[in-house]
Order: structure tokens, then C-alpha cells, then sequence
């Protein structure tokens, strides 16, 4: 939801708390003005119990919002771990800075106006990925609208969100270090000895 306001910004967070903003929120282009990361993050985080670790946070946007959370990424990838932007083409620039430290995914409908750009997007994503980030593509039944968007959230939520591995990273394996600590044997409890990777 856009908000055009002189003075301040409110945004209606949920059903029940609302959050104030000292600049407003919505530009054009999304220029890194610091209001995501010195604003709105924060209070965020005050309001509600979220971890403030950039790889358990993610935003999404759709069309011109796809737009410009591709202009965010641009300006500052590792803000958070995760970015869906559906419908907007494919702007993120392969030298962006961090983008290792996050991951994305991009999404289109069938029918949209611009599927035009399949292929330049598809190929966007494959230079992300050469690039050493992480990318994925959606491509979904439906137009330039809630039909395709609604599908593509919740493919972003079900398949991507806090799972990195359907980007096709893989957890190396722990070069294990065990640390011993044995409980002796008691008169009524027999003894064992547990083994905790320090790693």
C-alpha cells in the first residue's frame, strides 16, 4: 500500500498495531535513504518478537514494487535474506555487492503484459547466479495480477522462505570436533558419556 503524506508515514502492520515513520515511506525509486534500515526495521522490531538478523527477514514486491525492491537490492542486498519481486522485470545488477548474503526470487505470470521479457529475466537470474548469489524463477498461470501475484507469494513462502537449499545450496558438512564429558556411575543411575560437536 502506497502513502503519500507530507510529514509523517503510518503503516498498518497486521490487525493491530500501527507503526509512525519520520519521512514518507513510498518514492518512485527506491533510493537508500537509510528509512528501511534506520526506521522501519527498527521499529519493527520493537513492535513485534522478530529476529533482527538480516537472513530471518525478507520483503517482496509486486510490479512497480518489484521495481523497486530490485532498486534495493541494487543498493544494499545483504538487508535482508530474502526478496521475492514479481512482475517487474529484472534489474538486479550481477556486481551488486552481496549478493551471496541473500537470496531472491523472480516471478511472472504467463499472461502478463510484459512476459515478453521471459527470457531476459530467465537470463538476469542465470547471471546472479554465475555471479556467485542466489536466484530462482517462478513462472505461474496468470496476468499482471493478484490471480499470478497470490500464487507467487505463496510459492516464495512454501518453497524458498528460510530454506536455502532450493537455491541449491548445500550446508557443508561439519568436520565434526566431539567433546567428551562423561557422567559417572551412581549407586541407583548407570553412567554415560556424551559427545558434543564444538563446531
Amino acid at each position: 500500500r502506497h502513502y503519500h503524506h507530507a510529514g509523517q508515514a503510518s503503516v498498518k502492520l497486521g490487525f493491530y498495531k500501527s507503526l509512525t515513520v519520520s519521512r514518507t515511506v513510498v518514492v518512485a525509486d527506491y533510493r537508500d535513504d537509510g528509512i528501511v534500515e534506520t526506521e522501519l526495521i527498527p521499529a519493527i522490531e520493537k513492535l513485534y518478537n522478530v529476529s533482527n538478523k538480516a537472513e530471518d527477514r525478507a520483503w517482496m514486491g509486486l510490479s512497480m514494487g518489484s521495481m523497486n525492491t530490485q532498486n534495493m537490492i541494487n543498493a544494499n542486498a545483504p538487508l535482508f535474506g530474502y526478496y521475492g519481486a514479481f512482475s517487474g522485470g529484472c534489474s538486479v545488477n550481477a556486481t551488486t555487492a552481496g549478493l551471496d548474503k541473500t537470496h531472491i526470487v523472480i516471478g511472472y505470470g504467463s499472461d502478463d503484459h510484459t512476459v515478453a521479457l521471459t527470457d531476459a529475466v530467465k537470463n538476469g537470474v542465470a547471471n546472479i547466479n554465475a555471479a556467485g548469489g542466489h536466484a530462482a524463477f517462478e513462472f505461474v498461470c496468470g496476468g499482471h495480477d493478484f490471480n499470478a501475484w497470490c500464487q507467487l507469494f505463496r510459492i516464495m513462502c512454501e518453497k524458498y522462505l528460510w530454506n536455502p537449499e532450493a537455491f541449491g545450496e548445500v550446508e557443508p558438512e561439519c568436520e565434526h570436533e566431539y567433546a567428551a564429558v562423561v557422567t559417572a556411575p551412581t549407586c541407583t543411575e548407570a553412567g554415560f558419556t556424551t559427545y558434543t560437536c564444538s563446531k
